[in-house]
């Protein structure tokens, strides 16, 4: 995919990234973990394909972090209801949804599923020159521990979390607290990240650049990010020219 948007983001010293399904593949993590789960528990699942449940479970998941997001529900109430919520719809013992949501997390937070390039594109921008953040809606322990396991941890001068703020992305205060966090300003931060809701359109808001990784080519529905890619090395082409230029051409 064709990098597009602006040429030179010279203003640039600070590059935050969001964690999932930009750096850590969530996608995969979540459909092999609850394969895993279907496969373990034949007792709660019986007949019901894994990709029934994954289907199902993606559903009622977006509606409770919505929710959560709206101040609405807690994070141990959406680790609940999620399970809760698709063992009702497809019929099984609602009963067991404590049980699932333990085994899910244990199993999950093991997960090693990492988006293409990340230790190559993170080790270049870090060695070019820029201050690496993370900047996450995701819960932090289960957050933390995927940065251990796909080795990246140590990457990130500032890793923020939506429970720490009180506030989860879009909301311009998550942002806002990363440039204290970075002591930055909006015009010298830019974010990657893969939704145009959360993470583009939320960062565009307090003048950040934006960066939305697009590995699968969807259309951008109303956003205008200021680069959009398709792959994480494209962040070289992007920031390592523009370091460049700034420097004078010196690393």
């Amino acid at each position: 995919m064709l990098i597009s948007g602006m040429p030179d983001p010279l203003h640039i010293t600070t590059i935050f990234f969001d964690l999932d399904n930009t750096l850590f593949d969530h996608s995969r993590a979540e459909a092999e973990t609850l394969e895993h789960l279907v496969k373990a528990f034949p007792d709660i699942f019986s007949d019901v394909s894994a990709d029934l449940v994954n289907r199902v479970y993606r559903k009622h998941n977006r509606i409770l972090w919505k929710k959560m997001a709206a101040g609405e529900l807690a994070a141990a109430e959406v680790k609940l209801l999620r399970f809760k919520n698709t063992l009702e719809e497809l019929g099984l013992p609602a009963g067991k949804a404590s049980k699932l949501a333990r085994a899910y997390l244990e199993v999950y937070r093991e997960q090693t599923c990492s988006c293409p390039n990340v230790q190559e594109t993170l080790t270049h921008l870090q060695a070019t020159g820029y201050r690496l953040g993370l900047l996450s809606n995701g819960f932090p322990e289960i957050q933390e521990r995927k940065l251990q396991n796909l080795k990246i941890a140590d990457f990130f001068r500032f890793k923020v979390y939506s429970d720490a703020v009180g506030e989860m992305k879009p909301s311009p205060s998550i942002f806002r607290y990363a440039e204290r966090a970075a002591t930055a300003r909006g015009a010298e931060i830019a974010y990657v990240g893969d939704s145009l809701e959360d993470d583009i359109l939320g960062a565009q808001a307090v003048g950040w650049t934006t960066v939305w990784f697009n590995p699968q080519g969807k259309l951008a529905d109303g956003a205008e990010p200021d680069f959009e890619i398709g792959a994480l090395p494209q962040l070289q082409e992007i920031f390592t020219n523009s370091q460049a230029k700034r420097t004078g051409g010196r690393e």
